[in-house]
C-alpha cells in the first residue's frame, strides 16, 4: 500500500504559511481544526484573537500570519 507525503489533514482549508511548521500562525491553525473536531462550538477561536487584540504591540506578521488572516475562514468569529 503506497503512502502519501502529506503533512497536513486533507480537511485542512488554511493554507500553512510556506509550509514551515515554525510559524506559531500554523501551531494555532492546526489546533484549531483539531479543537473543531474534538469540540465543535468551542471558542477557542475567539479567545485567541482577544489576546492577540489585547496587546496593541503584538505583530501577527512576526508569528507568520498572513496581512489578510482576519479575513480568512478559520479567523472568522460569528
Amino acid at each position: 500500500m503506497a503512502q502519501t507525503s502529506r503533512k497536513f489533514p486533507a480537511k485542512q482549508t488554511v493554507p500553512m504559511r510556506n509550509a514551515d511548521e515554525r510559524y506559531l500562525h500554523n501551531t494555532l491553525v492546526m489546533l484549531d481544526y483539531l479543537l473543531s473536531v474534538i469540540a465543535p462550538g468551542n471558542e477557542w477561536r475567539k479567545r485567541v484573537i482577544g489576546l492577540i487584540d489585547s496587546y496593541p504591540l503584538t505583530d501577527p506578521a512576526s508569528m507568520g500570519f498572513p496581512a489578510n488572516w482576519r479575513t480568512q475562514p478559520t479567523w472568522q468569529v460569528i
